[in-house]
């Protein structure tokens, strides 16, 4: 399972055949993934059991009832906010949990990035629910991806059709990573940024190159076991090879978001 812990440890088939490549990763994700945990605590930068539901750290000193929750959908997924009320805010950040996690398991993150004072954050679940107790934005063998991009697609249209006039960044850790990272071929979605942690290529539509491409923010760890780090140097290279600007954040670490990453995180979203 992909746990989040800030030591954040987070793991797409669109309307076209998933690749066989992708499938293979989802596999050796389930079968890989029996522990990850993301975690910006450097003393819990440890693996979760797969069966396990993630508990980030961040609940620690932020209790569910301390936090902004609506229990409403969008697009048909349920939802968690957090930081300033969305009609107040001026820039909001959507954050996809990984494979085997709960919908919350990356809530806290609004206390480690700086989003600045008028930001927003929201944490959809994903809606596929495994036997195990977690949820999933696609199965180990790609079923299910394709209905879950398209709901988390409806979410982003509502989102971006509600507030239209707000800077949107969208990211997530592994397999929330992978499925942000298919929002690249959204050019209508106008989405300003991306902060992918511990993703791997498997793009179902190539990124849009239109005239405002989203900038990109790219971090994985060397000594990832569970998704291998030459992935997001693919992924470097494919978006880089479209002209996306990518801020490539190698680390000494495994399936985890560590301070470095979070530090380095702060510093792209200051220069957006």
């Amino acid at each position: 399972m992909q746990k989040m812990h800030v030591f954040y440890n987070k793991s797409v088939q669109s309307r076209f055949k998933i690749p066989h490549r992708f499938v293979l990763l989802i596999a050796i994700l389930l079968i890989c993934s029996v522990g990850c945990d993301a975690n910006v605590l450097p003393s819990r930068d440890v693996a979760s059991p797969l069966p396990a539901p993630p508990n980030p750290s961040h609940q620690d000193s932020a209790t569910k009832s301390e936090r902004q929750i609506d229990d409403t959908s969008w697009g048909g997924l349920n939802v968690e906010f957090a930081g300033v009320p969305l009609e107040q805010a001026e820039r909001i950040i959507v954050l996809l949990h990984g494979y085997g996690a709960q919908g919350d398991d990356l809530v806290g993150l609004e206390k480690e990035l700086e989003a600045g004072e008028r930001a927003a954050f929201i944490y959809p679940a994903a809606p596929l629910a495994l036997k195990s107790g977690g949820l999933a934005w696609t199965q180990f063998n790609g079923n299910g991806f394709e209905s879950s991009y398209q709901q988390l697609l409806s979410f982003m249209n509502d989102l971006h059709n509600k507030y239209p006039d707000r800077s949107i960044t969208v990211g997530g850790f592994s397999q929330g990573a992978m499925m942000a990272s298919n929002l690249l071929a959204e050019e209508s979605l106008q989405i300003e940024g991306m902060l992918l942690y511990s993703p791997y290529l498997a793009l179902a539509r190539p990124p849009h190159t239109g005239e405002s491409l989203p900038k990109v923010f790219l971090a994985h760890g060397r000594s990832d076991k569970v998704l291998a780090f030459s992935e997001s140097e693919k992924m470097r290279q494919t978006l880089q090879s479209k002209g996306y600007d990518v801020t490539w954040f190698p680390f000494d670490g495994g399936h985890t978001i560590p301070p470095s990453v979070i530090s380095a995180s702060n510093k792209f979203l200051r220069k957006m």
